[in-house]
């Protein structure tokens, strides 16, 4: 899938450096938030079969793997969860990933009025993240972005 400055690519657990960028970002943050990042990706594929909306991508920019996007369906939400490789951070490629996938998913499937993201309270550089993607905190953990 094409963003305006990046490119996406489908998880694919064979990809040796898909499961890269996913031990990565998982052994960086596991005291906050993202946990077992292979397990999340499975359950997004067993949730595809019910609902066409759950894709989990590697994205590229300038051709190198800088982090991991996915949306899924919980609840009767859309939510989002996403991670930048450790060296990409504090580069704001976090942000622009967001702010432009979040473009997309509105673009792609008009179904959706509203993404949400759930952060770890404690998590201040995602919460940062989400404020600069155009996402707005309604409680300690919920930042949600609505169709414009």
């Amino acid at each position: 899938m094409e963003l305006d400055n990046f490119f996406l690519a489908e998880y694919d657990f064979q990809n040796v450096d898909h499961r890269t960028v996913a031990l990565e970002i998982e052994n960086a943050d596991k005291e906050h938030y993202l946990g077992d990042l292979e397990y999340h990706i499975a359950r997004i594929n067993q949730r595809r079969e019910d609902n066409r909306c759950n894709h989990a991508y590697i994205a590229y920019y300038n051709d190198y793997p800088v982090g991991f996007i996915s949306i899924f369906t919980e609840a009767d939400s859309y939510q989002i969860s996403y991670g930048i490789r450790p060296e990409k951070r504090g580069e704001y490629l976090g942000a622009l990933l967001l702010q432009e996938f979040s473009e997309k998913m509105f673009e792609v499937y008009p179904e959706i009025d509203k993404l949400t993201l759930i952060i770890n309270d404690l998590n201040t550089p995602s919460k940062k993240t989400a404020d600069l993607a155009g996402y707005t905190q309604e409680n300690s953990v919920r930042h949600t972005q609505r169709r414009m």
